[in-house]
């Protein structure tokens, strides 16, 4: 399908549609690259809760066994209870699998550690034990720290490199999408323009007379099209016109050809009736003098 089948309004209209939908798509593309980034950002700040509770479980840890260490075993069970409710809150929130397979094994160290606490009150000599318990909570605690900072680490990163991804192609779909806008504006734009320098060319002819040029864009079904079967209406009425004319002419021609020819048969008619007529009357002149000369005879032999 050529784009004289095509009226102007739809011409135009297509090409605002084209527009539209590159910038519906470069507009998609922003949104998934603001929910992308919206998604790491809720990761990274889930994970950083994370990482914050268990450097708040590992502070609370700390107190609980400086108490145990000056034998004040209540309040040590109360901090016991409490990083253990701050663990186990955490774990129904959390979403990396990793962090709940930590916290849940934290959780049993925990429950070992309780147990070290209940002994401890039984006997005394189970400091040992339960300080050596404690080291492994504390020792696992720092290496939970430290996955959990290497993971924002790589969250970070990944954000960036998300973001950095995104913004390029923001950058590469608007670009193409503007090549494109303006191509398709130049392209309707010369479909209008060329065809309408080409009519008003054409017209120019015709208003100087010159009904043998051709029509041009005369097939299709825009306006330009109709246009120039409205022109070469013109133009046929123009060649009919000058085809009367030239029948005209060829008439008076013939018209005043048979005049002359009538005038110079006149002229010729009088020339010879004139000879004629001098002719006539030079034989007169013989004629009279006989007659004249008879009748005198007549009238002596009369007399006598």
């Amino acid at each position: 399908m050529t784009l004289n089948t095509l009226s102007i309004p739809k011409r135009i209209g297509g090409g605002f549609a084209v527009v539209l939908v590159l910038l519906v798509l470069v507009a998609s593309i922003g949104a998934f690259g603001i929910h992308s980034a919206r998604e790491a950002l809720d990761v990274y700040s889930d994970q950083a809760e994370d990482a914050l509770l268990v450097k708040e479980a590992d502070s609370k840890f700390e107190t609980l066994r400086r108490h145990v260490a000056k034998g004040d075993h209540v309040n040590a069970t109360e901090v016991l209870d409490q990083v253990s409710v701050t663990i186990e809150s955490a774990l129904v929130e959390v979403s990396n699998p990793d962090v709940a397979a930590d916290m849940k094994q934290l959780l049993g160290m925990f429950g070992n550690y309780r147990v070290g606490l209940e002994s401890l009150a039984k006997d005394p000599a189970a400091m040992d034990d339960l300080v050596r318990v404690g080291d492994r909570i504390s020792d696992f605690m720092d290496a939970m720290e430290e996955r959990q900072i290497t993971v924002l680490h790589a969250l970070e990163k990944q954000a960036k490199d998300d973001a950095a991804l995104h913004q390029l192609e923001d950058v590469i779909l608007s670009a193409l999408a503007l090549i494109l806008g303006i191509a398709a504006s130049w392209f309707i734009a010369a479909g209008i323009a060329r065809p309408l320098k080409a009519m008003t060319a054409s017209m120019e002819k015709l208003a100087d007379g010159d009904l043998d040029s051709a029509i041009p864009l005369a097939e299709g079904k825009d306006e330009i099209a109709a246009m120039a079967r409205a022109l070469a209406v013109f133009k046929k009425n123009g060649l009919e016109r000058r085809r009367l004319e030239a029948e005209a002419r060829a008439e008076t021609e013939r018209r005043l050809a048979r005049q002359a020819r009538v005038e110079e048969l006149t002229a010729g008619f009088d020339v010879r009736a004139a000879e004629l007529v001098r002719a006539v009357a030079g034989a007169s002149g013989p004629l009279s003098d006989t007659a004249s000369g008879m009748s005198a005879a007549a009238d002596q032999t009369s007399s006598q």
